[in-house]
């Protein structure tokens, strides 16, 4: 799973529950999206990529935005994706 989101989120390790299985979507909502927001800082957004065991998943949408919601403390392995 990707998710598009502000540094601050893997600093604190607390993560929201909207991710995407699209890289692309991701890298929407971190870099543009948000970008005409006046808290939104370009230097500061970063992709991140977790995994999630399938009975964790809360919601999911495969259209548009290829959302997954998750329980963000059921996440394993996340780190910023390179």
């Amino acid at each position: 799973l990707y998710r598009g989101c502000d540094i601050s989120e893997i600093e604190n390790n607390s993560f929201g529950q909207a991710w995407t299985t699209s890289l692309q979507v991701a890298r929407d909502f971190a870099y543009t999206h948000y970008q005409h927001q006046i808290w939104f800082a370009g230097n500061s957004r970063i992709v991140l990529e977790a995994t999630c065991a399938r009975d964790q998943i809360l919601f999911s949408e495969q259209s548009i935005e290829y959302e997954v919601v998750v329980d963000a403390s059921k996440l394993i392995n996340v780190r910023k994706h390179t």
